[in-house]
């Protein structure tokens, strides 16, 4: 979480509360074609593709930023 509040770069993301916002969960899994895990990270492009994706204990802001620097 804190790792997003710097917003690294040029970045846009979303942070969804699953417990409290669980329509808006699942309207983005449905649009990504994803299988909705929490906590999960998913990086797309501009165009809603998915580049990227991890749970649980590999959300890590290494790998985020190695992710991101991948996908530049």
């Amino acid at each position: 979480d804190n790792f997003l509040k710097t917003k690294p770069g040029d970045i846009e993301f979303e942070l969804i509360d699953v417990l409290s916002n669980r329509a808006r969960s699942n309207e983005v899994a449905q649009q990504l074609e994803v299988q909705h895990e929490s906590p999960q990270i998913i990086i797309t492009d501009r165009a809603n593709k998915v580049l990227w994706s991890a749970s649980h204990r590999r959300i890590t802001e290494e790998s985020i930023r190695q992710a991101l620097q991948d996908f530049k």
